[in-house]
């Protein structure tokens, strides 16, 4: 298995001057479709945990109900599915929910939790579909767990052509 212990991801960016010069510039951001938890943009509730067993030394914990962790910037265009790696001593019901702008905006996937064995035993879930909301968004990760400590999240990989996977031209 592969350890990846940093938060990797791509900026092109662009500038121009016009004939008459008039200046401008563009950019965009691409983000891998394998992410670490840990390299979150924004937080509620959560804790990073120093794991070895974790694929980059350290997983996201004491995750209790309606804790999140947000990504940005994000576009599922062309993502079909995620999965996520969890670990969970036992099945307690909770679950792991996608949702827009928000910790309450629309919800793009969800995907239960199951037990795994315990808390450095590491599983990643069958991947779930995902409702693309359109354009590029804030992406909060929200976590429903009827106990404190439930599960722990480890990593989640998006599926599908997206960004990263085109054809020839």
């Amino acid at each position: 298995m592969t350890r990846v212990a940093a938060a990797v991801y791509y900026v092109l960016s662009a500038d121009y001057t016009d004939k008459g010069g008039l200046k401008g510039s563009t950019g965009i951001t691409l983000q891998p479709k394998h992410k670490q938890a840990e390299h979150f943009t924004g937080s509620s509730g959560i804790r990073i945990v120093d794991e070895p067993g974790a694929e980059g030394g350290r997983r996201i914990g004491d995750i209790s109900n309606n804790d999140w962790i947000s990504f940005r910037p994000l576009n599922l265009s062309g993502i079909d599915t995620v999965s996520f790696r969890v670990s969970a001593p036992s099945s307690t019901g909770a679950s792991i929910e996608l949702r827009a702008d928000s910790p309450t905006g629309a919800l793009i996937a969800s995907s239960p939790v199951p037990a795994t064995g315990g808390w450095n035993t590491y599983v990643s879930l069958p991947a779930v579909g995902i409702t693309d909301p359109g354009g590029t968004r804030n992406v909060h990760v929200v976590f429903k767990a009827p106990s404190a400590n439930s599960f722990d999240v480890d990593s989640f990989t998006f599926n599908g052509r997206g960004a990263g996977q085109g054809g020839p031209p």
